[in-house]
């Protein structure tokens, strides 16, 4: 009778111990996605911070550079008032924008 009764114990610690193992794999490798996902992020918002600290003239250069196009160049007449530029005046801010509309939010 005791014997059977360690057979049932061990057999039911045994599966606990695969769960527990299981739960412990899943969590390594969630935290290492987690570690990914974050410096996927922190590497999208420095480039950001870059780009946000270069003056128009730069990245409409770059902005040529990368698509092989130049960006339009509206005449000093079609900025707004106090000189704001109209829509579509700097491309490199619209394809921004759709980036990052086009990423899932998390």
């Amino acid at each position: 009778r005791l014997r059977a009764e360690f057979r049932e114990q061990t057999a039911e610690l045994r599966s606990v111990k695969g769960e527990v193992e299981m739960i412990q794999k899943m969590l390594h490798q969630n935290n290492i996605r987690m570690q990914k996902d974050f410096e996927q992020w922190f590497i999208a918002l420095r480039k950001q911070a870059q780009l946000n600290s270069l003056d128009d003239e730069t990245k409409r250069e770059l902005y040529e550079q990368i698509t092989g196009t130049s960006a339009p160049r509206p005449p000093s007449a079609a900025a707004g008032p106090g000189g704001e530029p109209q829509v579509n005046e700097k491309p490199w801010e619209l394809a921004r924008q759709q980036q990052q509309q086009q990423q899932p939010a998390s």
